[in-house]
């Protein structure tokens, strides 16, 4: 086996992940086995195995039943209501879990950074379209564009702070289910702290408060963009809390409950 121990800084490197997935599912050596060979930390260790093994699409990680079974009655609801296909963007589309169960509804288009993910969504499902690209960056280019659809699924692999407040901007009348991990998911470390911090106003002692604080920030994040939400539903499924997020747009005196006197103005 190749020794990691010497380097001065640690870095993930294609080959050391690839190693520590060998290591740890073939010759079953504990995370504490794996960091001190490799020379970094269990927990580090720990979370570097599970994003790669999301990345893989694997059902343990992505959840697509309970997803699925989520997304359903809402999808049936709003296609009754509005009498026409809808129209779906996933952020993150992986291995098509729930693009299949969106493209029963109408047309979707799917994000993704890794081509073969793509492909398999376009194979197995119908209506369709895969672009390859970073959807942050992405995301910005629909909003120039004046883009709308009737369901956002923002479903990354870790924190989705860098959605917000645009993500709002892409529906008018419609849904936003949004994937966000349990705290302690993410590595905590002085970068994750002050991430909670910036954009969401949690700290670590927060946990008993961790929905209520991320509900009150997607609230401000949609006044951004003037938009009324709702949070239907808030479902937890193994390290994960899933949203249902109803959006309206809104004037922003209504959402105030100001009242205007014309005559006086």
């Amino acid at each position: 086996m190749a020794e990691y121990t010497s380097r001065k800084m640690f870095e993930w490197t294609e080959k050391l992940e690839s190693d520590v997935l060998r290591l740890k599912n073939e010759e079953k050596m504990t995370y504490a086995a794996i960091a001190k060979h490799i020379g970094t930390t269990s927990n580090s260790v720990k979370h570097k195995v599970r994003r790669l093994q999301q990345a893989k699409g694997l059902e343990k990680y992505s959840h697509p039943k309970e997803k699925a079974e989520l997304a359903l009655p809402i999808l049936e609801s709003i296609r009754v209501r509005k009498g026409k296909p809808l129209r779906t963007l996933e952020t993150h589309c992986g291995f098509g879990g729930m693009s299949r169960v969106y493209s029963q509804f109408g047309s979707v288009l799917g994000f993704d950074i890794v081509q073969d993910r793509i492909d398999a969504c376009e194979a197995s499902c119908e209506q369709f379209e895969g672009i390859k690209q970073d959807s942050e960056h992405q995301l910005l280019n629909l909003r120039f564009e004046k883009r709308k659809f009737d369901i956002v699924d923002v479903d990354p692999y870790g924190l989705p702070s860098r959605y917000f407040p645009h993500i709002f901007g892409l529906i008018d009348d419609g849904y936003l289910f949004l994937t966000f991990p349990m705290m302690g998911v993410a590595q905590i470390n002085a970068l994750t702290i002050k991430h909670y911090q910036v954009f969401w106003g949690i700290e670590l002692s927060d946990k008993d408060e961790y929905i209520q604080k991320i509900v009150e920030r997607l609230a401000d994040y949609a006044y951004i963009e003037k938009k009324k939400i709702t949070v239907e539903k808030v479902i937890k499924v193994d390290r994960i809390y899933r949203f249902v997020i109803k959006v309206e747009k809104i004037a922003l005196t209504k959402l105030l409950g100001m009242r205007i006197n014309r005559a006086n103005s």
